[in-house]
C-alpha cells in the first residue's frame, strides 16, 4: 500500500514539474512576443520615437553635468566613490525609496526613481546601451533586483 501511495506522489510532482516548464515555456514565448510587439512599436510610433528623443536628450544632458561633476572632483582632489553613485543622476545609492539601486538585465545600475522616470508603460531602454526592455504581467520594473554590491 506505501508502495502506492509513495508511486502516485512520484506521479504527482512529476506531472506537477511538466506544468512547470509548460508554464515557463508560454511564459518565454509570451515575453518573446512582447518583446518584438514594442520593438515594432518603437520602429513605427511617431509618438513613441518623439518621448525617446525627447528623454535621450534629458540622459545625454546628465550625463554631460556628471561629467563635469566628477571632472571638477578629480581635479579639487575629492575623494568622490562614483560607483555608489548612480550614473544618470549622480545621487548617491540608498537601501530605500527612490535611491535605491535596481539592476537592469543589461547589467547596468540605476536608482528606482531614474528607473521610474525612464519607464515607459510598455517598456524600459537602457540609457547606455541602448537594450530594450519589453514589459509584461510577470516581468515589468517591480520585478527589477536590488543590486546589493553598490550599497
Amino acid at each position: 500500500m506505501e508502495d502506492v501511495i509513495s508511486g502516485v506522489a512520484v506521479d504527482f510532482l512529476l506531472d506537477k514539474a511538466r506544468v512547470e516548464m509548460e508554464r515557463g515555456g508560454y511564459e518565454t514565448t509570451r515575453t518573446e512576443l512582447r518583446e518584438k510587439q514594442v520593438k515594432l512599436k518603437l520602429a513605427t510610433d511617431k509618438k513613441v520615437q518623439e518621448d525617446i528623443v525627447k528623454k535621450d536628450e534629458e540622459t545625454i544632458r546628465r550625463l554631460e553635468q556628471r561629467n563635469k561633476e566628477l571632472t571638477e572632483a578629480l581635479e579639487n582632489g575629492l575623494d568622490r566613490k562614483s560607483w555608489n553613485e548612480c550614473e544618470l543622476c549622480s545621487q548617491e545609492f540608498k537601501d530605500e525609496g527612490d535611491r535605491v539601486p535596481k539592476l537592469l538585465k543589461c547589467g547596468d545600475t540605476l536608482c528606482w526613481g531614474c528607473i521610474k522616470h525612464l519607464a515607459n508603460p510598455d517598456f524600459l531602454i537602457c540609457p547606455f546601451d541602448g537594450t530594450v526592455f519589453a514589459f509584461t504581467e510577470f516581468n515589468n520594473i517591480n520585478h527589477l533586483h536590488k543590486n546589493l554590491k553598490v550599497l
